[in-house]
């Protein structure tokens, strides 16, 4: 159990609750006290951590003057008015290398290219929120699995219904979420059918076909996320036929339907 201090320590520090993104207790104890990956070692000094700094620095820039200068010309307020709806529908220890070099992601919350270049729907908790994601997976999705069972939808959608009231009661966020879940499910069948695929041109197609469905129903979710109400969202939603519900839902089915044919087991195996 942390002391008093230590705990006020880690609730009070800025990069925890106040300001994210969310570590653990431990990470915070060991930094503090110098123990594990923070603990001196052979491999060289204490590495220096004002140039991750920096770098993070200009990259928080870099985004925030690209967001500044979006937004006038393209307001949220656009996804209700006509001119849109007429488009229509067209550290972390040290890194493996010689010498080694320190990684600064432990606290990390966001790969911005993995999650612009995600190749499923599955990667994006692992790249998007990345700390929040971590708690829930431990804390919520990990602990509804039945033992002996496999993970299944309700998982997933129980987590992400607590990551949309732990975002903020609005109809935008509770839909972008569970909008979130189902379209992780759909990419999860297209991944199977992918990884089930013999033919090297299959493959690569159905890996095509999931960056493509990622890509395209993870803009039309974050509308949600972004403008709120329930009115603008499904305004939003409606101008492009809910083709991002849809998609999946129409996944989910045809995998109930299209089940790829499991692995066969070795001669060895079926003799036992």
């Amino acid at each position: 159990m942390p002391s008093l201090l230590e705990y006020f320590g880690y609730c009070l520090c800025c990069g925890s609750h106040f300001a994210g993104p969310v570590y653990e207790m431990k990470d915070y104890i060991d930094w503090t006290e110098r123990k594990g990956i923070w603990q001196p070692s052979d491999k060289g000094p204490a590495p220096s951590p004002y140039l991750a700094t920096l770098r993070a620095l200009l990259q928080s820039a870099i985004c925030m003057g690209l967001y500044l200068y979006l937004v006038p010309h393209f307001p949220l307020s656009r996804f209700t008015e006509p001119v849109y709806q007429e488009y229509g529908f067209f550290k972390n220890g040290w890194a493996d290398s010689s010498p080694p070099k320190p990684k600064w992601d432990r606290a990390i919350n966001v790969d911005i290219l993995g999650l612009e270049l995600a190749k499923s729907a599955v990667q994006i908790p692992l790249v998007w929120n990345i700390q929040v994601s971590t708690w829930l997976r431990h804390y919520v999705y990990e602990r509804l699995i039945q033992k002996g069972k496999k993970p299944g939808f309700f998982q997933l959608l129980a987590t992400q219904t607590v990551s949309a009231v732990w975002h903020g009661l609005y109809p935008g966020y509770i839909i972008f979420f569970v909008q979130s879940a189902l379209m992780i499910a759909g990419s999860r069948v297209l991944y199977r059918w992918q990884q089930a695929s013999q033919a090297g041109l299959v493959k690569k197609l159905l890996g095509l076909l999931n960056f493509s469905y990622t890509l395209l129903v993870l803009n039309y979710s974050a509308v949600g996320f972004m403008v709120l109400s329930l009115h603008e969202t499904l305004t939003a939603y409606g101008s492009v036929y809910y083709i991002g519900t849809v998609l999946p839902v129409v996944l989910l089915l045809l995998g109930k339907i299209i089940r790829p044919a499991r692995p066969s087991r070795s001669k060895a195996r079926k003799t036992e």
